[in-house]
């Protein structure tokens, strides 16, 4: 047998490595006799033989060579390359012979990663008097599962998930599920289920199932990621908004914040001019600072975080001791003070004011001394709104104004005016990233941009894309595209069903037209009918008396041919008489004449008998024409019938579409009402001490973060019932922000997903029966659909409450074999289904009814895909090829087959008549499902490929496979933008993997 790679994923244990077959030479091991009176029991004492040393590779996830040694029932079946027993003759049995090492390729193989072993003589015995008695059994239950260590490192992917905005993608290692942020390329966390923790089979976080995970699939709002394993499903929660604390003590709006460098110390300033003094390590008592009188627009620490610099609309500048929130200082300056920038040495800051300058000062050597003004910089034509200090050129002075522009300074020269930057709008807020290298600045056209600080050009990411537009909430704008999306699929599906109404009713007046034609038919036909049969009367009296005729002439002319041989006769005695002789002469032409009527009349008959049967064809042929008008009358009527039931049917159809596009088009204007109304000015920005991320706040009550090198949303904190004056980042990377609503939130900026639900259990064969291969959440997010099954004997589908885990309904009979592949029609009417079975089959959601069965692979159907517009399906298969499906007709419209290998996975792309599939044969490619055609092999992939996902917008694929390399590429254009390779053992925490025995 030809070693192959497994057709389909999943495994009991691990796959041998493809090694050597053992030396041809090797000596065969000996098969032992067995001596017993009572038969071999297949599920006792084989099928432990077989899970030890043969199951790794031949189970039906894996089924190399198409093999699955798990039953009597499936060892029968044979694979690739034939049957491998022969019941009741086990010399002739392929498994035995290179069980035994009688032949290559010798089983298992040596080296191979499962530790899989030879089987001993007695084992080998054992089998082969199975063999010998039938090769019979039953696997009518299930041991209790022994759950052991998987070899380490290695984590082949079998499953990957892709939220639908992009922001998340998850795989499946072994039995840890990793999730990663794709934008920041960070891994966010490895899911952890407490109870594996608690029962104390693991000492270490990061593990979520006991078996292999097989599949995983994210909700249509990214809110939850569902994961399928050995007998249960896991629902896995996403946290949104969480708030490590809130900072309780503030009685005012607040106008201002800052954090120490240390990380120790935060500072709210209020409109009412009192300053609270945080100590970030216990969130506790803050203390007040009293002094300014106007609201205190701004506050800075000094680098060594000792010192608290703060100013006001009251024109003051005043410094504070953090040690103990003594006054350290004050001057009063010329103009209401708007913006403040502690510059790097700690000596200095810069004030911006409301006359359109800029102040230098020296702060007091000494507590109580006085702020000794340096210089003076101006060149803005309005009021600076905020000031920054560039870290990595402690002598350059970032500046902002209500003018629109931007200014950057030389301190160290004169106060130089480097370049000048051109927001287009007032500015509102303004931050320099760590390294010095970006300048993020906030306009009053309610847009975030980013500079390059070397050259005041717009920011250009790293890969030369360009930067996405920085405003609004990104949810809501992600729900925007989403609803938009809906609505078009519904408006297209409004349209057909328009169609189908009008071609309804267009066919009750075709219909009812062919009723009247076939009625016309149908009378001529009966009316020929008649004609016909009473032409057939004629001829058969004509027969009738013709034959009376032949008859009786035949009875005259046997009468006249004795009385000519009696004539004959007696002539023939007396030769002499002439009398004689005369009547001999008379009878003898009697007889003539007789036969000669006989003749005659049997021409008549034979005439008269053409004639009848020529009528009564023509009146079989009338009565055959007679049959075919009334049932094409009958036809005609049923199908007026069927026209005018149809009409309603279309009708509530349309109706019933037309409703849900009202429903999607209401929410599409409340979801864009929504995403107008958070377009709405910035107020604050700021880097986190990495400089990876990008804070921005204001009045839309919202705290964005997005990445700053390439400007992709990362996440929105929603808890202000106001607009948010100030957000910073704290130096392990949370966010504080404040604002008019007087609240201070300390945000959990990545909080721990939790494990919400789990469906099923490891030891319950009731809820699943085996692994579950396959999940799919509905459109809405309300329902989550299973697959599953007991290879080679059951295809299991069922659909569950996301809400409360019940089951919604289960279809037991849907497939006769493992279930691979499922999803919901865009319209959530339908689910589509593929299986072992070689089958893809559509099903009513609401009742489970068969709605459509498509019949055309001719090996395991492993993956089934939608197009968007619910018209067109897409399967792919262990046979290497793609079909793509009429849903309305139930067509098979086209078959692309230039892969290598199984087509593991496919995933329609956005809106488009495209499929992202993986391959066996190392390949992610995209597929024009129109004509056919390859137009893309994505770069990276070198081995294996099992799952593939795409966004909902259709911008980003995601594959992983044998290598435990998770890839992320553009869809359009190709570029592979991130992969995730799996952590070297020594990276790795040391969990236990696990698989059922």
């Amino acid at each position: 047998m030809k070693l192959l790679r497994p057709a389909i994923a999943g495994a009991l244990c691990l796959w041998p490595v493809l090694v050597p077959a053992a030396k041809a030479d090797e000596a065969p091991i000996p098969i032992a006799a067995i001596q017993r009176d009572t038969p071999v029991d297949f599920e006792k004492e084989i099928l432990p033989i077989l899970t030890k040393s043969c199951l790794a590779c031949h189970n039906a996830k894996t089924a190399e060579n198409a093999l699955v040694l798990e039953t009597p029932q499936t060892i029968a079946k044979g694979g690739d390359s034939g049957p491998v027993v022969v019941p009741g003759k086990s010399a002739e049995s392929r498994l035995l012979v290179v069980a035994s090492h009688a032949d290559e390729p010798m089983m298992p193989p040596a080296g191979n990663e499962a530790g899989a072993l030879a089987l001993t003589s007695d084992q080998l015995g054992l089998v082969k008097q199975w063999i010998d008695e039938g090769a019979k059994g039953e696997v009518t239950r299930r041991a209790e599962i022994k759950w052991q260590q998987l070899p380490p490192g290695v984590n082949p992917i079998y499953a990957v998930a892709l939220s639908p905005d992009a922001q998340y993608a998850a795989c499946g290692r072994a039995n840890q599920i990793f999730v990663y942020h794709v934008a920041s390329g960070q891994l966010v966390t490895r899911l952890t289920d407490p109870a594996l923790i608690s029962s104390g089979m693991y000492e270490k976080l990061g593990v979520a199932h006991l078996d292999l995970a097989q599949s995983l699939a994210f909700s249509p709002d990214g809110e939850l990621l569902a994961s399928g394993g050995f007998r249960e499903v896991k629902l896995w929660r996403r946290p949104h908004d969480v708030r490590r604390a809130d900072l309780a003590g503030s009685t005012a709006a607040v106008e201002s914040l800052a954090t120490s460098s240390d990380g120790k110390w935060a500072a709210t300033g209020e409109a009412t001019g009192a300053i609270k003094l945080w100590d970030l390590s216990t969130l506790k008592d803050p203390r007040t600072l009293s002094g300014h009188s106007g609201p205190v627009t701004a506050l800075g620490f000094t680098p060594d975080s000792t010192k608290l610099v703060s100013t006001s609309a009251d024109k003051t500048i005043r410094l504070w001791n953090v040690a103990d929130a003594a006054a350290a200082g004050q001057v009063e300056t010329p103009a209401p003070i708007n913006a403040l920038a502690v510059l790097a040495d700690g000596a200095q800051l810069a004030t911006g004011h409301g006359d359109n300058a800029i102040r230098l000062w020296t702060l007091p050597a000494q507590a109580g001394g006085p702020f000794t003004p340096a210089a003076e910089i101006t060149g803005h034509s309005g009021p600076i709104t905020a000031l920054a200090v560039s870290p990595s050129d402690k002598q350059q002075l970032v500046s902002a104004g209500a003018d629109g522009s931007i200014r950057q300074w030389n301190l160290a020269d004169g106060n130089k005016q480097i370049r000048e930057i051109k927001q287009g709008a007032a500015v509102t807020a303004l931050a320099v990233r760590p390294d010095g290298k970006q300048i993020a600045s906030a306009g009053a056209d309610n847009l975030v941009k980013l500079w390059n600080a070397a050259d005041g050009q717009p920011w250009a990411s790293p890969d030369k894309q360009p930067i996405a537009e920085m405003k609004g909430d990104f949810r809501a704008q992600f729900r925007v595209a989403q609803l938009d999306r809906a609505v078009a699929a519904l408006n297209a599906k409004v349209a057909d069903d328009k169609k189908a109404v009008a071609d309804a009713e267009a066919k009750i007046i075709a219909t009812s037209k062919a009723v009247t034609e076939t009625q016309t038919a149908k009378d001529a036909a009966a009316k020929a009918l008649a004609e016909k049969q009473a032409a057939v009367k004629a001829p058969t009296d004509a027969k009738t008396a013709a034959d009376k005729e032949l008859a009786a002439a035949t009875e005259a002319s046997k009468a006249a041919a004795e009385k000519a041989a009696q004539a004959k006769a007696v002539a023939e005695k007396d030769a002499q008489n002439a009398d004689l002789a005369k009547a001999n002469e008379e009878a003898k032409k009697a007889a003539e004449a007789a036969d000669a009527k006989v003749k005659e009349l049997e021409k008549k008959v034979q005439e008269a008998a053409a004639a009848l049967a020529k009528a009564m064809q023509e009146a079989m042929s009338a009565e055959a024409a007679n049959m075919a008008a009334e049932q094409a009358a009958a036809a005609a009527v049923a199908a007026v019938k069927k026209s005018v039931a149809d009409v309603p049917l279309s009708e509530q159809a349309l109706k019933d579409s037309e409703a849900a596009l009202a429903q999607t088009q209401a929410e599409s204007e409340a979801a864009k009402k929504t995403a107008a109304a958070a377009d709405q000015p910035v107020r604050a920005l700021a880097y986190s001490p990495d400089g990876s991320l990008l804070a921005s706040a204001g009045d839309n009550n919202l705290v964005r973060t997005w990445m700053s090198d390439t400007a992709a949303p990362v996440e929105t904190f929603a808890g202000h019932k106001a607009p948010v004056h100030a957000a910073a980042f704290g130096a392990d990377g949370a966010i504080l922000s404040a604002g008019a609503d007087s609240a201070v939130i300390l945000w959990n900026h990545s909080p721990a997903w939790t494990l919400a639900r789990t469906i099923g259990n490891v030891a319950d064969p009731a809820t699943f029966v085996g692994r579950v291969t396959a999940l799919a959440f509905s459109r809405d997010g309300k329902l989550l659909a299973t697959g599953g099954g007991e290879p080679s004997r059951s295809g299991e589908l069922k659909i569950w409450s996301v809400a409360d885990g019940s089951l919604v309904r289960s279809l037991p009979d849907a497939h006769s074999d493992t279930v691979f592949g499922l999803e919901f029609s865009p319209d959530g009417v339908f689910l589509a289904s593929s299986a072992a079975d070689r089958f893809v089959k559509v099903f009513k959601v609401a009742d489970g009814a068969l709605a459509r069965s498509y019949e055309g692979h001719t090996h395991h159907v492993l993956d089934v895909s939608w197009k968007s517009d619910g018209k067109v399906l897409a399967s792919s298969g262990a046979d290497n090829v793609i079909k793509v499906w009429d849903f309305l007709t139930g067509d098979q419209r086209r078959t692309t087959s230039a892969f290598g290998k199984e087509v593991t996975s496919l995933a329609f792309v956005g809106v488009m008549d495209k499929v992202v599939a993986s391959s066996g044969d190392k390949t992610v490619r995209l597929v024009n499902t129109e004509n056919g055609q390859m137009e893309r092999t994505y770069s990276g992939s070198n081995d294996f490929m099992y799952s593939t996902a795409t966004s909902a917008d259709g911008r980003i694929a995601i594959s992983g496979g044998q290598d435990s390399t998770l890839f992320v590429w553009l869809v359009d254009g190709g570029q592979l933008l991130k992969s995730f390779a799996a952590p070297k053992p020594e990276e790795s925490q040391p969990v236990a993997q696990a698989a059922a025995n």
